[in-house]
């Protein structure tokens, strides 16, 4: 994060102006000396000054090294569109690689008569549509994306609890996991990172590809995508196991455009 809510929120409004102005031009911003950039923003060396201070910043040098840092963190366009090409193919080449683990997932979701998606964030959408897609291959699963949501007590014999989770290393969901797999529900795991302590905490960990993008003010453009294509290949796998559907007359399917 470059600068606390709270340091931001006390800048007035000429402050913020400048302010502004410098996080929509960091690379402009930080070739100007105090005065250049007091006249571009239309203000004064006093409110520039006022400015940084609030921020926290010692001095303009200082300032201008913590934009500088932020404009580095800025990831490219083009950078973050190969990249997420780069690890979709990744996790594609990951799934094959650990077919094993995937396949015994299939399994448990088969085998179970629950099946609850849980994540936070940006995973807590995901973990949303994920129980639409399980659903929609057959096998009814239920989102919760509230990481204080009580644990199921009974009946956890054959309750599943698929969790989506980037890092693995989210405190709630690891006593979410750590609670309800005391209560006896199975956990299975799909993760950025294999070697968390939510996997292993899980029966079967699913890996895929994640590269965190942080903007300063605490914007997350880490890209789901492969999450994504993780959920649809359980889902396309389930399918197969599912005999209802296999059978269903595909003439009386509605029209996606109709729907």
């Amino acid at each position: 994060m470059l600068f606390g809510y709270t340091q931001i929120i006390s800048l007035n409004e000429n402050e913020s102006g400048v302010f502004k102005y410098v996080i929509e031009h960091p690379a402009q911003a930080v070739q100007m000396n105090i005065r250049e950039l007091a006249q571009e923003t239309g203000t004064s060396t006093a409110t520039v000054a006022r400015m940084y201070k609030k921020l926290g910043c010692a001095s303009y040098p200082v300032f201008l090294s913590r934009i500088q840092a932020y404009e580095q963190q800025m990831p490219d366009q083009n950078t973050c569109a190969g990249y997420m090409v780069s690890a979709l193919q990744t996790t594609i080449d990951l799934i094959q690689k650990n077919n094993d683990a995937w396949q015994k997932a299939v399994k448990m979701i088969c085998e179970s008569d629950a099946v609850t998606v849980m994540g936070c964030g940006n995973c807590g959408a995901l973990a949303m549509y994920a129980a639409r897609y399980l659903s929609n291959a057959g096998f009814y699963a239920t989102a919760v994306t509230d990481v204080f949501y009580p644990p199921q007590l009974g009946n956890t014999e054959k309750h599943l609890i698929l969790i989506l989770s980037e890092s693995g290393e989210n405190r709630e969901m690891v006593q979410q996991a750590m609670l309800n797999q005391k209560y006896g529900s199975h956990i299975l795991v799909m993760t950025g990172n294999p070697d968390s302590t939510l996997a292993s905490l899980a029966e079967a960990v699913l890996p895929i590809v994640m590269q965190r993008y942080l903007l300063p003010q605490t914007y997350d453009l880490t890209s789901g995508v492969s999450m994504l294509y993780g959920v649809e290949y359980l889902g396309q796998e389930l399918l197969r196991y599912n005999d209802r559907i296999k059978k269903t007359d595909p003439k009386i399917h509605v029209d996606a455009g109709k729907a």
